[in-house]
């Protein structure tokens, strides 16, 4: 009895595998799903997501350039050291580097190069100390040549400068990013409150290749960080194909919402969709779905078989099986009206059967009874 049911257990996990999502190791998820729409249609939709983040998988050195200026006295200081301390939290010694830039007219002496001892990272965060004007070209010049001293060969190069205020001088500060991107590095600007040149700062990081931030409040700089990290963990599924054969009594209606690469029917009167996807990266989604119709009934697969294709983050060629989804077809109901002959009884029309017969015979006796003179 025990191996029964542990034979039944097994059974049923294993119907729930194939009929909700496949996992391709630690890479890319698919899934597919039909779901009927009448009795002889359905909705079939395939989705894939982009390898997730992992960060020790993923080679990085990040410059924390941290506006010390007097404007920064107080709260948002504050707020900007306990959002660098967060993400530090979150960053892999194994191969990713930090340092700290504190920075006001000049380059505070609390700072510190690239290293993975994150204790001292934490201690020069919390040594910015407010005062001066706002020398953001010393700033970028300075997180350079930290990344310059990088030991860690392979590892992305990047800075996240953050300012409450416009820089003492915008020419310079320019010359610093274009700098920055002659070696490859990259910088990402956040401006915390609201006396902050967003222009200007999305210019310095767009050279670069980097991405400016608004922070309206200091409350919203641990999400930036957040966003800003998972770029330098982001991994990227490239070449993808999506091949989905479907059976011969089903036949695809109208167009996929993505229409396929090539749709070639077979020899066997199976049909092949093919989409060539390209790359996901992490948190990004592709998702297709198309209407069919079968032209046999019963529960039966919308698909015979269903595979993706792609390289791995490391590109190592990978394939995912799709699962096979069921869908119960049933004929569709007679949609004209047959019309048979019949006796339709008077009553239907409103009018009394018995009353019109009496009214009948009154008419007819009056014309065959001879009058009395």
């Amino acid at each position: 009895m025990r191996k029964k049911a542990i034979t039944l257990s097994f059974s049923l996990l294993l119907v729930f595998v194939l009929c909700g999502a496949a996992t391709a190791g630690d890479n890319v998820t698919v899934s597919k799903t039909a779901v009927s729409t009448g009795s002889d249609t359905a909705t079939v939709t395939i989705t894939i997501n982009g390898p997730p983040a992992n960060s020790s998988a993923t080679g990085t050195d990040v410059v924390y350039a941290l506006d010390c200026s007097g404007s920064m006295s107080g709260e948002p200081l504050q707020a900007s050291q306990d959002a660098a301390n967060n993400i530090v939290n979150k960053m892999n010694p194994a191969n990713q580097q930090a340092a700290v830039v504190n920075w006001d007219s000049t380059i505070q002496p609390s700072s510190i190069g690239l290293t993975t001892d994150y204790t001292a990272v934490h201690a020069a965060i919390n040594a910015g100390v407010a005062a001066g004007s706002t020398n953001m070209a010393a700033a970028i010049q300075q997180a350079i040549a930290y990344l310059d001293a990088s030991t860690m060969a392979g590892n992305t190069h990047n800075i996240i400068l953050l300012s409450d205020g416009y820089p003492d001088s915008q020419a310079d500060a320019i010359t610093q990013a274009q700098a920055a991107a002659a070696k490859g590095y990259k910088l990402f600007t956040i401006g915390l409150g609201d006396s902050v040149d967003a222009a200007f700062m999305t210019q310095l990081a767009t050279i670069t290749g980097g991405k400016y931030y608004a922070a309206p409040s200091g409350s919203d700089l641990d999400q930036i960080y957040n966003d800003i990290f998972s770029q330098f963990t982001s991994q990227t599924a490239t070449n993808i194909v999506v091949t989905d054969v479907l059976p011969s009594y089903i036949s695809v209606v109208g167009n996929p919402t993505i229409i396929p690469n090539s749709n070639t029917k077979n020899a066997d009167g199976t049909t092949t969709l093919v989409w060539n996807v390209g790359s996901l990266s992490t948190g990004q989604t592709w998702t297709v779905s198309y209407n069919v119709k079968s032209s046999q009934y019963g529960t039966l697969p919308t698909n015979v078989q269903a595979t993706v294709s792609y390289n791995d983050p490391e590109g190592i060629p990978k394939t995912a099986t799709l699962p096979v989804p069921t869908v119960t077809f049933t004929k569709p109901a007679t949609n004209g009206t047959t019309v048979t002959a019949k006796t339709v009884g008077m009553q239907t029309s409103g009018v009394p059967v018995a009353g019109l017969i009496s009214a009948l015979l009154l008419v007819m006796g009056g014309l065959l009874l001879p009058r009395r003179k």
